[in-house]
């Protein structure tokens, strides 16, 4: 397996945790992960600001990567500040880190799921 590809499996299985452990504990679901506790019980708080990270195809070209992304960010009317890239030890993909503020659970909600409509998007988290 491409050391690509091993990174990409790790990136996976980090996302599946984090998930699980912030995101199912909202819903209450405690078969998933069993970490519950450890949040107390406790929801995000919006305005929430963090880093989204998006991996893309490196075969997609780069300004098509950058305004496919800025273009939801803008139609969410989701601030965006500090936007860095790096290529992945192949350069097969891109990594892109932007720094976002979310202002509550629906718009964090659209923004997944308009980002997994573009072309060339491996991953987000």
């Amino acid at each position: 397996m491409g050391t690509d590809r091993y990174n990409i499996s790790l990136l996976i299985l980090l996302y599946d945790q984090v998930y699980n452990f912030f995101i199912m504990k909202q819903f209450g679901d405690n078969e998933k992960g069993k970490h519950s506790d450890l949040l107390n019980n406790k929801k995000i708080e919006y305005p929430l600001t963090y880093d989204l990270k998006v991996i893309t195809d490196a075969a997609i070209p780069k300004n098509e990567r950058r305004q496919s992304i800025e273009s939801i960010l803008s139609k969410l009317d989701i601030p965006s500040l500090k936007w860095k890239t790096k290529n992945s030890n192949k350069a097969n993909f891109i990594g892109h880190s932007i720094k976002v503020t979310i202002k509550d659970q629906q718009q964090s909600d659209q923004l997944y799921n308009d980002l997994k409509s573009i072309k060339g998007i491996i991953f987000t988290l």
